[in-house]
């Protein structure tokens, strides 16, 4: 072969290698060209097909309705209003400066309104909404409407907001709602969607806390189609919202009023109860404050103003309060001796003003004493040296496990965040409080309502309401919910001689009713309604005795030692039906400062407003014709509760 055609079969030879590699090569990327296009049309479809679909659909959160709250007469003391607000959407005004003039003079914009406005439209797309001002009242969205040609992307949109129709009457037990703290959001992440929607508030105190997962209801959404941008297009679907649950309260909204009134400039606290169901009627904590700034957005100076005031507004004195419950413990020491069987009724003791006890003398708040004092004077006329006596014979252990049968030192189960237990003491707490034993002296104060003993204003109104009824009474605040009655409760009994509860009833009865009583000037003189009740001076500051011979004045101390004003009292006596509790912090004498207030509270539930003046002994009544006076002028002169009132 020659040369030449040796060198053409080689050539022809590499061609052939060039094509073949070049063709295998194109079939691999062919291949794997292929194989990339089945993947993704078989197996990856669903992933690509939801990505695209989410660029073109978009979801609204549409917030649920929040419960109304009302109260056993279907006052609504909680609702929902329509708050309106003005936005500007930039792409549909045609000239946005000239737009924003033409709104300034419906709804003032200053300066630095204004360009704080321009900002945001120059830093956001063009078809996002603006705000320019919300809170807005009906009279400036018709202005709006009507001037809605000079106004050219100028829109009106509302949501509900919280209202509170009768604010600080009823603050502390209905509370406020307010928008999702950092905190609340990082303990509800299930709700995170719902949480940080910037019109969205959730309950902070009260009722509006502890029933928030009752009264919030369920979001709905809508699903809307949008351009690339981002733009809604148009509604494809929506699913509605799902409302919260009606919430009825067994309060009385006539009595609440009529107790916050009544109270007036005092700082205390008040309950009414029914001794049917034990629903709670009234129950009001003084001075109070305005919710509905709250829910508005308070000011700084606002707040502060309310944190700074000496008698703190903020604090639910009636379900958080604890103070010692003074002479009103003594029918729990009395029914503890009388159920061990260390004493009876018939027995005495000699009061002189003073017990003897070691090396000290223990005095009774009546410097001369009661003199020869069985167990129905002692309640009477509330001599402590008769329980000094007592206390020694029954001992601690038994009192205590008394007041806990009472309802002392616990907790009920009510809607309530704050709800204080109050305390009884025993051996074992002191104990463990402080490593110290309990000692004889110790038993001595804690059986007239002094020492370690502290009780609230809700405490003591069910403890006499277990008292008259001779039942396990627990108090109730909710009604119905979601349109649905509770239960009427079937009382256990208390487990008591019903002689020894009678006993200590009667002593009520002559503690107003009877001319020694400590509460006689606070009688109602109507045969067909008569009240009994039992006072207390609870001590704050221990008064020494060179102090008591001076004839120390609660008034002439500082108000932070003066003693506490109580008083707890049940109607008629014949067949009861209502039982109040009232403390005035600081008040001086149970029965010139909380008696009086609590009578005038059983008498007006009773007749169902306030009774006529004849009712009343003829050596009150020009006091009660004041009281009214000024009652009438506190309600006139109170100020709009668009700003706190303390």
């Amino acid at each position: 072969m020659s040369r030449l055609e040796k060198m053409s079969s080689n050539s022809a030879r590499k061609l052939s290698r060039r094509v073949l590699l070049l063709g295998a090569a194109q079939l691999i990327i062919a291949g794997v060209i292929g194989r990339r296009i089945v993947y993704l049309q078989a197996i990856d479809q669903k992933y690509y097909t939801d990505q695209a679909e989410a660029n073109r659909i978009s979801y609204g959160l549409i917030l649920p309705e929040r419960g109304l709250i009302v109260d056993r007469n279907g006052v609504v003391l909680a609702k929902n209003i329509q708050e309106y607000w003005a936005s500007l959407i930039p792409e549909e005004a045609n000239n946005v400066q000239q737009t924003l003039a033409n709104f300034s003079q419906i709804i003032h914009l200053s300066e630095e309104d204004t360009n704080g406005i321009l900002q945001k439209v120059r830093s956001n797309l063009p078809f996002i909404p603006v705000l320019l001002a919300d809170k807005l009242s009906w009279k400036q969205v018709a202005e709006i409407s009507v001037n809605g040609p000079a106004l050219g992307g100028v829109n009106v949109e509302f949501a509900n907001q919280r209202y509170y129709p009768l604010g600080k009457i009823f603050s502390h037990i209905i509370g406020y709602v307010g928008l999702v703290s950092q905190q609340e959001l990082s303990t509800n992440q299930e709700a995170k969607a719902l949480y940080v929607h910037p019109k969205f508030k959730i309950g902070k105190t009260g009722i509006e806390k502890s029933l928030e997962g009752e009264l919030r209801g369920q979001p709905g959404h809508v699903k809307y189609e949008v351009n690339v941008h981002g733009r809604k297009i148009r509604e494809l679907d929506i699913q509605p919202n799902e409302a919260g649950q009606n919430i009825q309260l067994t309060l009385d909204h006539t009595l609440q009023e009529y107790t916050f009134s009544r109270l007036g400039t005092e700082v205390g606290s008040a309950i009414i109860m029914d001794l049917e169901k034990g629903d709670i009627l009234a129950l009001v904590s003084t001075p109070s404050f305005n919710p509905n700034l709250f829910v508005q957005g308070i000011t700084q100076d606002e707040y502060r103003n309310y944190l700074n005031h000496e008698h703190y507004p903020l604090f639910d004195r009636a379900s958080g309060g604890q103070y010692p419950p003074g002479s009103i413990f003594k029918m729990i020491t009395a029914l503890a001796g009388l159920h061990a069987g260390v004493i009876t009724p018939e027995e005495t003791v000699f009061c002189n003003g003073s017990f003897d006890f070691y090396d000290k003398k223990i005095f009774c708040w009546k410097k001369q004493g009661h003199g020869v004092t069985n167990l129905h004077k002692s309640i009477s006329e509330s001599c402590d040296v008769y329980y000094y006596e007592l206390a020694l014979q029954v001992g601690i252990k038994q009192i205590a496990a008394m007041a806990e049968r009472f309802g002392l030192g616990q907790t009920f189960d009510l809607p309530l965040p704050n709800v204080s237990p109050g305390l009884v003491p025993n051996q074992d707490w002191k104990f463990s409080r402080t490593g110290e034993r309990w000692v004889a002296g110790d038993t001595i104060n804690a059986s007239i309502g002094q020492g370690f003993v502290l009780s609230s204003v809700l405490q003591l109104g069910v403890m006499v309401a277990r008292l008259v009824s001779g039942l396990k009474i627990n108090p109730r605040l909710i009604r119905s919910l979601g349109g649905n009655d509770l239960p009427a409760p079937d009382w256990e009994p208390i487990g008591l001689n019903q002689s020894h509860l009678k006993l200590v009833t009667d002593g009520f009865d002559s503690a107003v009713n009877d001319k020694l009583g400590t509460a006689f000037r606070s009688r109602i003189i109507d045969p067909n309604f008569r009240i009994a009740g039992k006072t207390a001076t609870s001590q704050v500051k221990r008064i020494d005795t060179q102090l008591r011979e001076q004839g120390l004045q609660n008034e002439n101390i500082p108000r932070e030692s003066r003693d506490h004003s109580l008083f707890v009292g049940f109607g008629p006596v014949e067949e009861p039906k209502y039982v109040a509790a009232v403390i005035i912090e600081h008040g001086g004498s149970g029965s010139r400062v909380a008696a009086p207030i609590a009578r005038d509270l059983l008498a007006f539930t009773h007749y169902g407003g306030m009774p006529s003046i004849d009712a009343y002994p003829s050596d009150v009544r020009s006091e009660v014709i004041e009281l009214r006076k000024n009652m009438d002028i506190r309600r006139q002169q109170e100020p709009s509760d668009e700003r706190p009132n303390v």
